[in-house]
């Protein structure tokens, strides 16, 4: 019968170094999406003025799912993080 095996050094490593690294590089350009520092530039031209409040909504949709998923990436690091503990307790590697 094959038996499962996990490296738990890699699952440690995913869970506390490369999960939460991605879920930091998702989270800074959120923030950017709700600054909603506007429309205004060099020139007028109304139009763009008209569609400025659906743009802010539109943003604070994206930043909001992607911070969403953020925070669902950090579960799941501490979901591994307590997996691989599990592992270490029951096969006395701690």
């Amino acid at each position: 019968m094959d038996r499962f095996t996990v490296s738990l050094p890699k699952l440690e490593d995913v869970a506390n170094h490369e999960l939460p690294a991605v879920a930091n590089a998702l989270r800074a350009p959120a923030n950017i999406l709700r600054a909603h520092e506007g429309l205004e530039g060099p020139g007028r031209f109304q139009p763009v003025y008209a569609m400025e409040g659906a743009y802010a909504r539109f943003t604070d949709s994206v930043a909001f799912r992607q911070i969403a998923g953020c925070d669902r990436i950090e579960k799941v690091a501490q979901s591994l993080s307590y997996i691989a503990n599990l592992y270490r307790r029951a096969d006395g590697q701690r």
